[in-house]
């Protein structure tokens, strides 16, 4: 929704479609004030809420911002690791102390 300024007031409702039930994993405020919860199929979320934005869950484009983000972390440390989907983690002292001992030398 970032990039989709107009949907930020209205109710959102993002679904997975990968499993074998299809069903809301994540809302916004609006969605779940007006009566969208987690778990429900596209269509309890639309009797729900008429005015719901239903989003489809994109995988693909998950995978390359995590490379993208990834390789962005590369560029401020050699110490990263990616430890799950959409995490990585750094060892900022580990590269510290390395890096003062190459000053040192």
């Amino acid at each position: 929704m970032r990039h989709q300024p107009k949907l930020r007031a209205q109710p959102v409702a993002l679904i997975n479609t990968e499993r074998a039930k299809v069903s809301v994993i994540q809302l916004n405020e609006p969605a779940e004030k007006a009566g969208v919860g987690k778990g429900m199929a596209r269509s309890q979320a639309l009797a729900r809420c008429l005015q719901v934005v239903i989003k489809t869950r994109e995988r693909a484009q998950e995978k390359l911002i995590d490379d993208i983000l990834l390789q962005h972390a590369f560029t401020l440390t050699p110490y990263v690791e990616a430890t799950a989907p959409g995490v990585a983690r750094s060892n900022s002292r580990r590269s510290k102390s390395r890096d003062q001992a190459r000053a040192r030398d």
